[in-house]
């Protein structure tokens, strides 16, 4: 069997090479295809941008987990990935479904309704393709296990969209959160979910070389919607909860997911209160969002996406324990996170008496 850290080294360098590469290509090629973030508005940037890092990242992680399956099905190696190619093979497609939407909508400015209609398309599909897809919750084939799956996926694709509001957010977001997820895969012998986590960081680590604050490209739709349906499917093909004895049996696991995705959630749920209780649109962009407010309270940008990361980190990190904690401790986990957004939001609010 090859070294284990050798193939997780190769799984997260790969994608990251690939995507610099690609990234660095797209800062060339797509202002020369107008395909560009203009200036103006609420937008902060002053020139125009390049948009294309959503399809950059896509390839650097889509192309090697591609080659992997077709290697591994013509009876090479990988013989892991042959197990699971079915729902791989769904997620690749899935993911190049919701990054050519976002691309369209950076392009031609796609109405919401369009939007949503396809990411629940996608999300049905693969509920009913593979049993492997789907959020059951204890549910099993039902009705409600239907809507968990096309809520938490159509949820978790827009949070991360949503988020792509400030340089280095998103990307740097979903780095941190498949770190955290390949931590939990090694830590409960998901070898396959881990390198799958790796890569994924791998590739949003490499365009966050050229996204980070002061930002020379952006991701755009195409970038913010892929990212958030890759970790929202990850996140249902990991094994977070198996019956029978702890540490596997410990139900508190299956909160892993909403510990390490709790920021994105947390400002998707803000902003949709804010924008309701102003009686705006809430598909319609403004600078509502977590990372705007503590712009607002004097944090500089990088100050702002590095805070955002850490707490991504800290609740992730916390979330691992979840699987071999008793009850008490697994309540001692939930008060943290509490307590966290608790203190977030005594800093916002002690930043806006300042100001």
């Amino acid at each position: 069997m090859a070294n284990p850290v050798l193939v997780a080294g190769l799984a997260f360098a790969v994608p990251f090479v690939l995507s610099a590469l690609l990234t660095a290509l797209a800062m060339r090629v797509s202002p020369r295809v107008g395909l560009v973030d203009a200036p103006g508005g609420r937008k902060a940037h002053e020139r125009p941008m390049p948009l294309g890092g959503g399809v950059a990242m896509f390839l650097a992680w889509g192309v090697p987990l591609a080659a992997v399956l077709v290697l591994a099905g013509a009876g090479g190696p990988f013989g892991e990935f042959a197990a699971r190619a079915r729902p791989l093979g769904l997620i690749l497609a899935g993911g190049f479904v919701i990054m050519l939407l976002g691309l369209l909508d950076d392009a031609f400015d796609l109405s919401p309704a369009v939007r949503l209609a396809v990411q629940v398309a996608v999300a049905s599909g693969l509920y009913l393709a593979s049993h492997e897809l789907r959020v059951t919750l204890f549910a099993g084939w039902s009705v409600f296990s239907f809507l968990y799956t096309v809520l938490w996926i159509v949820g978790i694709t827009n949070a991360f969209n949503f988020l792509d509001n400030t340089d280095g957010l998103s990307a740097g977001v979903a780095l941190v959160a498949s770190v955290v997820l390949a931590i939990v895969g090694f830590q409960s012998h998901q070898e396959l979910m881990a390198w799958l986590a790796l890569a994924f960081a791998g590739a949003t680590g490499g365009f966050l070389l050229f996204n980070f604050p002061p930002a020379r490209i952006y991701m755009g739709d195409a970038g913010g919607l892929f990212l958030g349906f890759v970790l929202s499917v990850l996140t249902i093909l990991f094994t977070f909860y198996e019956s029978g004895d702890a540490p596997s049996g410990r139900l508190y696991s299956v909160l892993m997911p909403l510990f390490i995705l709790a920021l994105p959630v947390f400002d998707t749920l803000t902003v949709v209160a804010i924008r309701l209780r102003e009686g705006r649109p809430v598909w319609r962009g403004d600078r509502s969002h977590f990372s705007h407010r503590l712009l607002a309270i004097g944090m500089s940008k990088r100050e702002t996406v590095v805070f955002i990361y850490l707490v991504t980190f800290c609740l992730g990190l916390a979330s691992t324990l979840l699987g071999s904690l008793d009850e008490a401790g697994a309540v001692v986990i939930l008060l943290v996170g509490v307590i966290i957004f608790v203190l977030i939001a005594l800093l916002e609010r002690a930043g806006r008496r300042r100001n």
